[in-house]
């Protein structure tokens, strides 16, 4: 094992628990809930974070999954450890944008405000923008079948995740929403 691999798993671990902490320590300074989605739903989203994180950490028993893609050089370790921290970054900075208002599930908060600053400025929904990124940059460094199937189930789950905030946001906040998202992409600004 490398010096630069050994260096670039500890970094994207330290990044992991950085997120992690994060998101434990924010949550209890939210406001009361008056709407959250249902349970099935909160199931759904459980479900598709536990798989993503079995694929990457390659705890699925398929055969063959956990084969290398591509070989790890020193500039593709660099790269997805450069994406990660992006990820952490634009995460930490979307989740404080949203200060009290934020949830681990589609939740409707007391004085809930629809906000559009900090990140929210670019993408609607930057902080799945943020975990993607760091599923990617992870991906990278792992480089198997196994990390590049997470990469896909995070992005189909957290499309499905957005699309019922979405849904949830149009209800209360018809006309500012429907104005929001005419400007603002949902993930890649300009793009997507």
């Amino acid at each position: 094992m490398s010096i630069l691999h050994f260096v670039g798993v500890h970094f994207i671990t330290l990044c992991w628990c950085l997120f992690v902490l994060v998101w434990i320590v924010s949550a209890f300074s939210v406001k009361p809930t008056i709407e959250r989605q249902s349970w099935a739903g909160r199931l759904a989203t459980f479900a598709f974070l536990t798989l993503t994180f079995m694929l990457l950490l390659g705890k699925i028993p398929w055969a063959g999954i956990n084969t290398r893609i591509w070989r790890l050089g020193h500039a593709l370790r660099i790269t997805g450890c450069i994406i990660t921290f992006l990820g952490l970054a634009a995460s930490i900075w979307s989740r404080l944008s949203l200060g009290a208002n934020w949830s681990a599930t589609v939740t409707y908060r007391e004085g809930h405000e629809l906000v559009q600053r900090g990140p929210y400025r670019f993408v609607r929904h930057p902080m799945y923008t943020g975990f993607l990124l760091m599923i990617a940059g992870t991906s990278v460094n792992l480089g198997s079948v196994s990390s590049l199937g997470a990469l896909i189930v995070a992005f189909l789950g957290t499309w499905w995740k957005l699309s019922k905030e979405e849904i949830l946001l149009s209800k209360h906040f018809p006309d500012a929403y429907a104005r929001y998202k005419s400007h603002t992409k949902a993930l890649i600004p300009f793009v997507l």
